[in-house]
Formats: structure tokens, C-alpha cells, sequence
């Protein structure tokens, strides 16, 4: 009999470990499947890639393709079958634990296969939804609901919103290509726009552009993030705007009406004078840990959340979420234990439910970000355990947050916030298996110490930037932050409603705290400044996860110290140099405007800076990432081709970063001293010759550029800024312009680009920076045939991306990229020519 009971315990017992076992496989064969779709080529590839593996990419992109087509790839019901088959397959595996062996790789193929397959439906309905023939900008009558809070802009207003309603025109037909709930991303450039409010609608005349972005090494990606948050054009507001509807009907709508309201009385409270509208350093973090909206935090609190690396503070987190349905928990349950009913449905479940009501309503109103859609999740997961009666292990958990975040929003993988939650979570989870008992203050630090190192390869991968001050400044700020100022804000948000005058007084108590955490966290970013290091190849990243994960493992692992091995090829790698006698060139895409990177063996210059725009620069948001990436640490010097807005507009931004670079200029620059475009002067850097040229006698601010010539043993550049015919005649009378590569003259403007020019050049192929779809319409058609007629190909920016010249080669950034699908009109941008 003892035999006999002992065999039915170990029976039960194989069971029990089998099923669990196959079923957090079968978790995580599906998530692997869910974001290894997301890897797949979507577009022909041509350019630099190598034969065999541009035909292998072309192979599954057309694959890929394929089954988009298919009329019922779209339809979620598959993956819900397989989710289902797979369910049952681990509940019979579980009854017959012998049938384990038999089963795992059906159930795991199956799961892959069912994850892939989800992605691929989410993503191919979402092409689907978008207007098939918007190849170009087009102007329509739309009616739009604002489901997000309209971002405040000093010369700009930025609106994202769903189409309600779209009105036909007699003279744009196609506009009937667009459809009710696609959502577009607005800018409204007016003087004195209205007082948009989110959740309102309104009927706009609008000029609609397909989603595109700068290609560049490094900096953000532009494309990506429209194609993240579903944006199907990007639009600019012509004329008046109609309002129709002050709260639009729906969710959606409602929803964004509140958070508009709340983020109203936070702005009143926090207004040191209601005439003035001006509120104190609390303003920001008032409002980004409450409804999550970080637009009001002045920009160099921003640089010093950054330089420090506690910028994830102001994106409401887990740790706000489990906070705010713990005290609501507390409160709700403490006070249902004091009435009568307890006896018949016990405080403890009521607790429990109030919980996962507060976890969702915080991360409602914060605007279903990925940090709190997950920690929503996590918690009703776990407290759904205790309602059942059931045990959750924490991976187990953290897993099911994962695939369920995943059915929500498949395109939740294409944010950063997205590896950095689970991420930490992970490390969190992994940790506490390890520590099964805790001391609150040394445990505390010992795993912020964990999360810093363990999170350092991601968050240098996805920022490049390494934040050498991360770890004492989360030490203050995360306790600091998580425990008092979240607490006081939501107290503040809560009364601002009701108590306007409570809630102001509360307001000068965060608002004194905030001052004092940002004054320390200034003291820490001028003590140990950020890195500005570029991410090295992904290959010595992952290898550096590696290293992490085993230098971080627990005590009696096995020579820990073999970690550091791992870490040091992401540490001592660095960008290949460049040989001597060449020049490697970099013409950025910097839309309409011109900023061109050149290095030597041991030195590097810039050739105009980008333009300016209404917030922000060329130069900060692209030439500085760019050089960064190229391992720039030092401008030997700027040239700038003449003071026009769209080539020295990032110059301020540059100097910054740079500060003691000598500045050329073909004009006089009123906010930096330069020195004068001086006819025929030069230098030599390493066995490359630079010459400049500039025109005498010229009136006219584009003919005053100046213009730089570069000569290398494998050939010569001409940059020639925006001059026009008056100036290349002068030129061509006095110098000899000829050369291997030109930068086409005024981005194409039918003003240049005279044929005698052409002729006196005589490129091998020619270059042109300009914005797609710009007002100007460059660069000409007429002026494009003028190339083509004489032999010469072109490549533009708008189309290639950044367009790289060394050694006497040619190629544009965009063929070189891994073929993702926001970037499947790969084929057309890789062709080199002008469109």
C-alpha cells in the first residue's frame, strides 16, 4: 500500500511538473513567434547588400508578401485557434505526462507559428486600413476627433486625432481613400490658433502627406514611431478649423474630454498667477505623474532627467500603478471590514477588486502607455490569483502580462518603453527568487544597483548615451518620487476638481520638492556628465547581456568575474577609421536643407548644419546624433555655404556640443563670429586637399555661398551650397570646377544647375538634399531631365535617406537598413534616382 501511494505521488507529481513545465514553454514559444514576426523583411531589397543575402531577403519579403494578400490573413481568429489547440494540447499532455516528449515540438512549432502569425494579421490589417493611393500630399475636408491631449508649441500647435467624417471635394476625388477611425498627426501653424481641447471635434480643411522620416546613422526614428502609434498621414491645417462637437462620441473621446479637463484645473492650480498662466518647477511633474502628460517640464529639467538617467521617472511606471491599487486597496478594503456585510463577501476580495479598478483607471487616465497597460495587467493577473484561490509563480506571471500586452497591441514591441518594462520587471522577478528575505533600505539599493547595470546595454542600445550619474540619482529620486511626490500629485489632481485652494497650497509643497530634486539632480549632471557615446554593433550588446547576466548572477555561480570578458567587446570597439588620402563623406538627411559630414584619417568638418525649425534644430536632432554615431568626438571646422535658415539653422545647436570649432562663412553670421569664404584659399588634412571658391560681386545671398571642393585619391566632391547661374558663371571663368561627385546646386532649383556648368563638371553622379514634398518643388523637373539628358544619375535624400561617398562609391542609408516594414518602399528609395 505504501508502494502504491508512493507511486501515485510521483505520478502526480510528473504530471504536475510536466504540464506547468509545457505550458510556460508554450508561453514563451508564442511570445518569441509574436516578436520575431516584427523581424521580417517586408520590401525588396537592392543596393549594398550582398548577392546571396539580398536573394535569401527577397525570398522571404516576397513570402512575407504573400501571405499579406491573403484575404484571410487579417482575420484573428486563427491565432485564436491555434491559441485554443495549443491549450488543449498542453491539457492532454498534462493527463499523459508520457506524452511530453511526443508533443513539445508539435506544441512549439505550433506556438511560434500561431505568435508569428498574430503579428503578421495585426500588421497587414493595419496596411489594409491605410489609403492605397496616397502616393502624394492631398487636400481634403475632414472631420477629426482629438484623442490625445494637444501638445502647447510657441509656433505650433501638435494635435493626434481619429477621422470622424470625411467630406468629398470636386477637386480631389481621391480623398474618398481615406475612412472613419484612421488616425493623423496635425500641426496647426496659425498665429492664434483655437483653443483646441482633446476629446473635441472639429472639421478641418487639411493638407495630408504619406508618414515619412529622415534616415540617418543614429538620431530618433521618425518612421518608426508614426508606424507604432498608427499614424496614416501626418497633416498641416489650412484655414479656419469648424468646431462641431465640444466631447465626440465614443471611449475614446470621453476619455481624452476627462484628461483634458484634469490637465485644465492642474494648469489653474499650478498657476503662480491665473493671469499670467505661469506655474513653478512642480508643473511638470504634476502632470506627467498623473495623466502623463510631460509638455509642461521646461526643457532643461528634461536634459537633466536624461544626463542622469531618470527620465523614466516621469513615465508613470509599475511602481505608480502598484502604489496607487495598494492604497486604494487599503482604503477600500479597511473601510468595507467596518461594515456589516463583510461577514457575507469578505474585505479582503471587495480589496482586491478595488484594486484592479484603480490599476486601470490610473493607467486610463495616464493615457494606456506600455509601463502602465503592463503593470494593469500584472495586477489583475495576480489578484485574479488570489480571487481563485490560486498560486502564481512571479516569471509565470510576468510572462502572461507579456502575451497578454502582445494581444492588446502587437505594435507595442516598436517602443522603447516596451523592452525597458519588461525588462526591469525580468531583472525584478529574477532577483527576488534569490532573496526570499528582504531588508527594505539595503535590499532596496542593492536591486536599484542590479536594475542599473543589468538595463545599461538596452538603455545604450535604444539612447546611445550612457548616464554615469543613473545610479546616486535614482537612489534619491526614485524614493523620493515613487513615495511622496506621485502620492502628493494625484492628491493634488484629486482636489484640484473640487478644492481648488487645497490644492494649490499642496501644489507649493511638490512644487518646493521638485525644485530641490531637480537643483541636486543639476549638481549631478555637471559632476558626472552623460557619455554621448554611440552604441557599438548589436552583436557586442548582446554579448554584453550576457556578461551582465552572469556578473549579476547569485553567490557559489561559477567565476562570475568571466562576465566582464563578455562586456569588454561593446566597451572597446570602435567605429573602423578612415585611410589616409580618402575622405569619407556623409550627406545627412536633413529634409529641406544641407548638412554634409566630412572625415579624414584624423580629422572631421561639417558642411552646413541643417535648417532650423519652429522648436528645434537640423543640428540637434540630426547632425549631433549623426556624429555621434560616426564616433565624432571633435570638429576641426564648420563651413557654412551662407546664413539662409535652411543651411546654418542648426549651427547653435553644434557649437554647443562643440564650442571652441573655427566657423567659415560665405556671409557675415550675426550670432557666432566667423571667419570670410575666402576665393581659392585651402588646406590639407591628411592627404586630402580642400579648396574654397567663392563668387565676386554677388547680390543675391545664395550666389555669396561658399562653395568647398574636396580631393582624394579615389576622386573629387564639389559642394556648392545654393548658388545659382550668376555665381557658376564667375566661377567657371576663373577656376577649374570639374569633378567626380557634385552636390547639386540650390537642392535642384530650376535657378541652377546651367547646362555650361554641367558640362564644366561633368560628374559621375550628382547628389540633392531637399525635403519630400517640399513647397518649393525641388528639386525641378525640369532641371532632373537636364541631368539625365546629359548622363548624370542622381540620388536625393528624400528617397535615400543619408547618402554615403567614400573610396569612390555610392549609396543611399535607406538600401543598407534592415528591410522593416515601416520602411517597405525600400525598392523605390534604393533605385538612386529622382522621383
Amino acid at each position: 500500500m505504501d508502494a502504491r501511494t508512493n507511486t501515485t505521488m510521483i505520478s502526480s507529481s510528473d504530471r504536475t511538473f510536466s504540464g506547468r513545465t509545457l505550458g510556460v514553454v508554450w508561453l514563451l514559444a508564442w511570445v518569441v513567434g509574436a516578436l520575431m514576426a516584427w523581424v521580417l523583411p517586408w520590401g525588396r531589397v537592392a543596393g549594398t547588400w550582398p548577392q546571396p543575402s539580398r536573394w535569401l531577403l527577397n525570398c522571404v519579403a516576397d513570402a512575407v508578401d504573400a501571405l499579406s494578400r491573403i484575404p484571410w490573413m487579417t482575420e484573428p481568429w486563427l491565432s485564436w485557434i491555434g491559441l485554443v489547440g495549443v491549450g488543449v494540447l498542453v491539457v492532454r499532455v498534462n493527463r499523459r505526462p508520457r506524452a511530453f516528449p511526443r508533443f513539445r515540438v508539435l506544441i512549439v512549432l505550433f506556438a511560434v507559428i500561431s505568435g508569428v502569425w498574430w503579428t503578421l494579421a495585426s500588421i497587414s490589417t493595419f496596411l489594409r486600413a491605410q489609403p492605397a493611393e496616397f502616393a502624394a500630399p492631398l487636400t481634403c475636408r475632414l472631420s477629426v476627433g482629438l484623442t490625445d491631449l494637444p501638445k502647447p508649441g510657441a509656433r505650433v500647435q501638435r494635435l493626434r486625432g481619429r477621422i470622424q467624417a470625411v467630406s468629398d471635394r470636386a477637386d480631389e476625388p481621391s480623398c474618398s481613400v481615406f475612412h472613419v477611425g484612421q488616425q493623423l498627426l496635425i500641426r496647426d501653424y496659425a498665429r492664434h490658433p483655437p483653443d483646441y481641447v482633446a476629446g473635441q471635434v472639429w472639421t478641418f480643411e487639411l493638407r495630408l502627406k504619406p508618414p515619412h522620416g529622415g534616415l540617418n546613422p543614429g538620431g530618433f526614428d521618425y518612421e518608426r514611431w508614426l508606424f507604432a502609434h498608427h499614424i496614416v498621414a501626418t497633416a498641416s491645417v489650412r484655414g479656419t478649423p469648424v468646431l462641431i462637437d465640444p466631447v465626440g462620441n465614443g471611449l475614446l473621446l470621453r476619455l481624452a474630454a476627462l484628461r483634458a479637463e484634469l490637465r485644465a484645473s492642474m494648469l489653474r492650480v499650478s498657476a503662480a498667477d491665473p493671469e499670467v498662466g505661469e506655474g513653478g518647477p512642480g508643473r511638470g511633474l504634476l502632470l506627467g505623474l498623473t495623466i502623463g502628460d510631460g509638455d509642461y517640464l521646461p526643457p532643461s529639467d528634461w536634459d537633466a532627467l536624461l544626463a542622469t538617467g531618470t527620465n523614466h521617472l516621469l513615465a508613470i511606471s509599475g511602481l505608480h500603478v502598484g502604489m496607487v491599487a495598494g492604497l486604494f486597496a487599503w482604503f477600500l478594503g479597511g473601510l468595507w471590514s467596518r461594515t456589516r456585510w463583510c461577514e457575507a463577501l469578505p474585505a479582503r476580495r471587495i480589496a482586491a477588486y478595488g484594486a484592479v479598478i484603480a490599476a486601470w483607471g490610473y493607467a486610463l487616465l495616464a493615457g494606456m502607455s506600455v509601463p502602465t497597460e503592463r503593470a494593469a495587467l500584472m495586477m489583475t493577473i495576480l489578484l485574479a490569483g488570489v480571487l481563485l484561490g490560486r498560486s502564481w509563480r512571479l516569471l509565470d506571471l510576468w510572462l502572461v502580462a507579456l502575451l497578454a500586452v502582445l494581444l492588446l497591441d502587437p505594435f507595442a514591441p516598436l517602443t522603447a518603453g516596451f523592452w525597458l518594462s519588461f525588462g526591469a520587471v525580468l531583472v525584478m522577478v529574477l532577483w527576488l527568487q534569490y532573496h526570499a528575505v528582504l531588508t527594505f533600505w539595503r535590499d532596496a539599493m542593492r536591486l536599484q544597483v542590479v536594475l542599473t547595470l543589468a538595463l545599461l546595454p538596452a538603455v545604450w542600445l535604444m539612447f546611445d548615451r550612457i548616464a554615469w550619474s543613473s545610479l546616486p540619482a535614482n537612489l534619491l529620486a526614485v524614493p523620493l518620487v515613487t513615495l511622496v511626490i506621485t502620492p502628493l500629485a494625484l492628491l493634488i489632481g484629486l482636489l484640484s476638481l473640487w478644492a481648488t485652494p487645497v490644492a494649490h497650497a499642496l501644489f507649493i509643497v511638490l512644487d518646493w520638492l521638485a525644485q530641490g530634486l531637480f537643483d541636486v539632480l543639476h549638481v549631478l549632471a555637471r559632476w558626472a556628465p552623460d557619455s554621448q557615446l554611440a552604441a557599438p554593433p548589436v552583436w557586442t550588446i548582446l554579448l554584453a547581456f550576457l556578461g551582465m547576466a552572469w556578473l549579476l548572477m547569485p553567490r557559489g555561480w561559477p567565476r562570475r568575474y568571466l562576465g566582464v570578458l563578455l562586456c569588454l567587446p561593446a566597451v572597446v570597439y570602435r567605429p573602423p577609421g578612415v585611410p589616409i588620402g580618402i575622405v569619407d563623406v556623409h550627406v545627412l538627411d536633413v529634409g529641406q536643407g544641407l548638412s554634409v559630414i566630412l572625415r579624414t584619417a584624423d580629422h572631421a568638418m561639417l558642411y552646413d548644419t541643417g535648417p532650423a525649425y519652429l522648436s528645434s534644430d537640423a543640428g540637434a536632432r540630426t547632425v549631433i546624433p549623426a556624429l555621434r554615431a560616426l564616433g565624432v568626438d571633435r570638429l576641426d571646422r564648420i563651413v557654412i555655404s551662407h546664413h539662409a535658415r535652411d543651411h546654418a539653422g542648426g549651427l547653435g545647436s553644434v557649437l554647443a556640443r562643440y564650442p571652441e570649432t573655427p566657423v567659415i562663412s560665405g556671409e557675415p553670421l550675426t550670432s557666432v563670429s566667423s571667419e570670410p569664404c575666402r576665393d581659392g584659399s585651402g588646406w590639407v588634412w591628411d592627404g586630402v586637399r580642400f579648396e574654397l571658391f567663392h563668387a565676386r560681386g554677388m547680390s543675391s545671398d545664395n550666389d555669396r555661398s561658399c562653395v568647398l571642393r574636396v580631393t582624394d585619391r579615389s576622386g573629387s566632391l564639389l559642394l556648392t551650397g545654393d548658388i545659382e547661374k550668376r555665381a557658376e558663371t564667375d566661377l567657371l571663368m576663373r577656376h577649374d570646377l570639374s569633378a567626380d561627385w557634385l552636390y547639386v546646386p540650390h537642392h535642384g532649383s530650376k535657378t541652377s544647375s546651367s547646362p555650361e556648368f554641367l558640362a564644366a563638371v561633368h560628374p559621375r553622379a550628382a547628389v540633392v538634399s531637399a525635403g519630400l514634398f517640399n513647397p518649393f518643388h525641388h528639386p525641378n523637373r525640369s532641371v532632373m531631365t537636364r541631368y539625365r539628358q546629359a548622363g548624370i544619375p542622381v540620388l536625393n535624400t528624400a528617397h535615400a535617406g543619408e547618402i554615403h561617398l567614400v573610396a569612390g562609391t555610392i549609396g543611399g542609408y535607406r538600401s543598407q537598413v534592415w528591410p522593416y516594414v515601416w520602411r517597405r518602399d525600400m525598392a523605390l528609395a534604393g533605385s538612386g534616382t529622382d522621383h
